[in-house]
């Protein structure tokens, strides 16, 4: 689930990006842990380096977080093209991450935090934390 004020940042991150994502910091071990979290670390400038299904810290300013990438892909036109043309890479196959692509032909994601967390739906379980969790959105009404 996304919320508006997360559209809103990669909106914004675009008009000096040619692809943006969003990520947010990963509390709970089980998160973590798990396969189906991907993980980013990110350089100085906050642009994705690296992205894993397994547990890797980032150590920007040494705050020593897990961050998770947030899975709403902002393109430009150029950007989004590039992507389309490159062939997949050892890395993107290996992690099963696309965005690895990007990575390995020195292509530039900027990743922009937020606070609202997202949910990811990769299992049952995830679907019924989702619909849990969209039965009581304070934001359900300008959905439907």
């Amino acid at each position: 689930m996304v919320h508006p004020k997360m559209i809103q940042s990669v909106i914004s991150a675009l008009k000096k990006n040619k692809i943006v994502n969003i990520y947010t910091i990963l509390k709970s071990q089980k998160d973590i842990v798990d396969k189906n979290r991907v993980k980013v670390t990110l350089d100085k400038a906050f642009n994705a380096t690296y992205f894993s299904r397994a547990p890797i810290l980032n150590n920007l300013n040494r705050n020593n977080k897990y961050l998770k990438q947030g899975n709403l892909f902002g393109f430009k036109y150029e950007g989004l093209k590039k992507f389309c043309e490159l062939k997949r890479t050892k890395l993107e196959e290996f992690e099963s991450i696309d965005m690895l692509r990007l990575i390995e032909n020195d292509i530039k994601i900027k990743m922009i935090k937020v606070n609202h967390e997202t949910i990811n739906i990769d299992t049952l379980d995830d679907f019924k934390k989702a619909v849990k969790t969209f039965k009581n959105d304070k934001l359900k009404k300008n959905y439907l």
